[in-house]
């Protein structure tokens, strides 16, 4: 407590008028204290000049999202003569928020008895908004670690759900009547299959793959899923342009931008409104459109928009990272963003997207496909038994001799009983106890430059994190019969080497 000598205002202004921290004394009524004296820091904390508020009650810096249980407790405190240390939202002169961090105590006279309140005040907002992201990253990270998990049980499951349909399905004559219900558990599990992607490409877990896609499918897949997320209330339409050309870009980064931009305006149509994708041809671009019927932008939140972490949302309801996630994806592939709205009218973005001249790869039928094979001996290794199972049912159908291990202690064992015969290993990247890659290492001590093919449920990992040459096969779950058959084929050629 500051107590025991008098002050004289223009002394006291002398000596803290340098100080970087906002310095404001009132008088000792704490129901309806007064503004004394201001330091020139107040001034450029708050906006408002020393004239502007002397005299007047230091709640003049509040506003709608003050807390007024800290402002209970700041009196609570002071009126039972502690010191108070605390923060809270202020409000500028021009309306703008700041977190205040406030040291109050009381100025006692020489007989003890209170004369004036010093407080001691700080903006402490960037510091706090770094907090944030801080915070927000390590979410992130964490909603990505589990994306990543729950991708490589699920791409497990899926392995058997869809490797071992397209096995009956390729039993199966053409007009079989078990036909079109197989079918439809496939292409069930193949919707699963891209949920899951989506939950890897929004966690920023799956590797980009760019391909030549056509934007339209893109988007009328999408709007299925669209549909359920926007609600009943907003009507979802496409506008899109026949025979449009074609993009090279990660298909699941094209989905993301437009998942990202619907929820934003979504957020903006809390009362319903209408929600239009658009596509179209501009010269050598493709443009796709993203139209909303919501509150719009005023030109300053507008120039922000873009801005990391800049959200207009309440705390707890966005991270201020979609757009600015969007815009990233845009610049990566080469392309550009623009906005244009209006208060009251809604909001138009459109993304263009370099035009490419080939055509987008060919789905590859489910139908009756004879599957190549062959007469060697493969080691296969997982740890997973439907997918182990599903592995040695594929290749021995087509006439190799399966190995099958559950871990690498069982891996190793087989290698060094069959060390003359193995002729190709096939192992999951992620095993207990020891991974693939290091598995591997091993394995060729016990059998000399052996071909390698690495299964894997997560998106591919980085092989230089585990020293592997960029050119190892990768084999992504879900597998089905002909991929792993093929790949099996070409490696055994020499067409691709581990």
């Amino acid at each position: 407590m500051i107590k025991g000598q008098q002050f004289d205002p223009e002394i006291l202004a002398a000596a803290v008028s340098f100080a970087d921290d906002s310095v404001v004394i009132t008088d000792a009524n704490l129901d309806d204290p007064r503004i004394v004296y201001v330091n020139p820091a107040f001034t450029r904390m708050t906006g408002y000049e020393a004239e502007e508020v002397l005299g007047r009650n230091p709640k003049l810096l509040q506003g709608p999202r003050t807390d007024r249980t800290v402002l209970d407790q700041l009196k609570s405190d002071l009126k039972n003569g502690r010191i108070f240390r605390g923060e809270g939202v202020n409000y500028r002169k021009d309306g703008k928020e700041f977190i205040n961090e406030w040291h109050i105590e009381p100025i006692k006279a020489e007989d003890g008895h209170v004369t004036h309140y010093l407080a001691i005040q700080r903006d402490i907002s960037e510091r706090r908004h770094a907090e944030e992201r801080l915070l927000q990253a390590q979410k992130m990270d964490a909603v990505g670690l589990l994306a990543g998990g729950i991708a490589h049980d699920f791409n497990n499951v899926m392995t058997v759900i869809l490797g071992y349909t397209d096995l009956t399905l390729n039993e199966l004559p053409p007009q079989h009547p078990m036909r079109k219900r197989l079918e439809a558990i496939r292409h069930a599990g193949e919707h699963a299959t891209l949920l899951t992607k989506r939950l890897l490409a929004t966690s920023r877990r799956q590797k980009v793959n760019p391909t030549v896609l056509d934007v339209n499918v893109i988007v009328r897949n999408l709007s299925v899923i669209l549909r359920r997320v926007l609600g009943q209330n907003i009507e979802l339409s496409l506008n899109l342009a026949p025979s449009l050309q074609c993009i090279k870009a990660d298909a699941n980064q094209i989905e993301q931008i437009l998942l990202n931009l619907a929820v934003n305006a979504r957020d903006a149509m809390a009362s319903g409104g209408k929600l239009i994708f658009e596509t179209r041809d501009e010269n050598d671009a493709v443009v796709l459109g993203v139209i909303d019927t919501g509150v719009g932008m005023s030109p300053d939140i507008k120039a922000r928009i873009f801005e990391p972490f800049f959200t207009t949302k309440a705390p707890g309801k966005g991270t201020g990272l979609g757009l600015a996630t969007v815009q990233d994806i845009v610049s990566k592939n080469q392309g550009t963003i623009t906005v244009a709205s209006t208060p009251g009218v809604g909001t138009t973005f459109n993304v263009r997207f370099p035009a490419v001249q080939q055509p987008p790869k060919q789905k590859t039928s489910t139908g009756i496909s004879p599957l190549p094979g062959g007469t060697e001996t493969i080691l296969a290794v997982d740890d997973e038994h439907g997918v182990r199972d599903f592995v040695h049912d594929v290749l021995t159908s087509c006439g190799y001799t399966v190995l099958s291990a559950k871990d690498a202690d069982d891996a190793i064992l087989m290698a060094q009983r069959h060390a003359s015969t193995i002729n190709l290993v096939l192992t999951d990247v992620m095993l207990p106890k020891l991974d693939g890659f290091s598995l591997v290492k091993q394995l060729r001590e016990i059998v000399k430059n052996i071909p390698i093919i690495y299964i894997s449920g997560y998106s591919s990992p980085n092989l230089k994190d585990f020293g592997v040459q960029a050119q190892t096969v990768i084999l992504q779950k879900p597998i089905t019969p002909l991929a792993l058959a093929t790949k099996v084929r070409q490696t055994l050629d020499g067409k691709q080497n581990g």
